[in-house]
């Protein structure tokens, strides 16, 4: 039976379909990982978020998991990708979703986007949804362990500045993972998470002579806008990103030394 039989007839017998993964090690002791949570019940979106699921584990066992969410059991476990096979491929002009709920929840569905989709057009989709923008990074050692860097919530409500803004960022972190997040800030949840920069692939956005307006993402580490060479240290890099992912805006004042001793600060703006 091939897998789109076997997921249509789990979803007719009612169940909820999830992901597990593990590396060669791993499988061996039957040490699996859970993905996080397919929302949807849609036959199609549940494809193609199986196909992304097992693009984004190529090269390791990646077995389908039938959930009756009643009785809280497993109906059936399935491996349907191991390290030599050929990607999986479903149905990749569906779109899937995913949520950000721990590994074993099961949550409202996600806002549906592509795996194929343009960086535009993802963006597009996660503002019509009202939401906000939201970048995180992750070198290779980082990814693997899923352990990402938060750069921060953008300020832009429009496509084409959230454009640059995104594409200024995946240009200061070339070399790294880059992923998108579609962010409810009523909620205070996540509601997407898609990977929009891989390591050794070209950034999704527009090219870099792409000007970056002035309410767009200014990377950490950059420049003075007045010439200052300076480096931001890690440590202020990462107070920064705190602030950010917080919802504060970021401020600055200046102080000559006289005016220093007296705690007499100018704002900059």
């Amino acid at each position: 039976m091939d897998i789109q039989e076997q997921v249509r007839q789990l979803l007719a017998q009612g169940c909820r379909i999830s992901i597990e993964f593990a590396d060669a090690r791993r499988f061996r002791t039957q040490s699996w990982t859970s993905c996080p949570a397919i929302a949807s019940t849609q036959f199609g979106q549940v494809l193609s978020a199986v196909e992304g699921y097992c693009q984004e584990h190529q090269g390791k066992y990646v077995r389908l998991l039938g959930i009756d969410t009643a009785a809280k059991r497993r109906v059936a476990e399935i491996v349907i990708q191991r390290p030599s096979d050929a990607p999986v491929q479903l149905s990749s002009a569906t779109s899937y979703s995913r949520t950000t709920s721990s590994s074993r929840g099961y949550s409202a569905p996600a806002v549906a986007i592509a795996p194929s989709s343009s960086l535009n057009e993802v963006i597009r989709q996660i503002l019509s949804q009202g939401l906000s923008i939201g970048l995180e990074s992750a070198d290779a050692r980082h990814f693997r362990a899923k352990s990402w860097t938060s750069i921060g919530l953008l300020d832009a409500t429009d496509v084409s500045s959230a454009l640059r803004s995104v594409t200024a960022c995946l240009e200061e972190h070339q070399g790294e993972f880059v992923r998108l997040l579609g962010v409810d800030r009523n909620a205070k949840k996540r509601v997407v998470e898609q990977i929009v920069q891989r390591p050794g692939q070209p950034a999704s956005g527009p090219s870099s002579s792409t000007s970056v307006s002035s309410h767009s993402y200014r990377p950490a580490t950059g420049t003075h806008s007045r010439g200052n060479s300076r480096r931001l240290t890690p440590e202020l890099v990462a107070q920064i990103r705190q602030a950010l992912t917080q919802g504060y805006r970021i401020g600055t004042e200046h102080a000559d030394k006289r005016r220093f001793r007296t705690k007499s600060w100018q704002s900059c703006g």
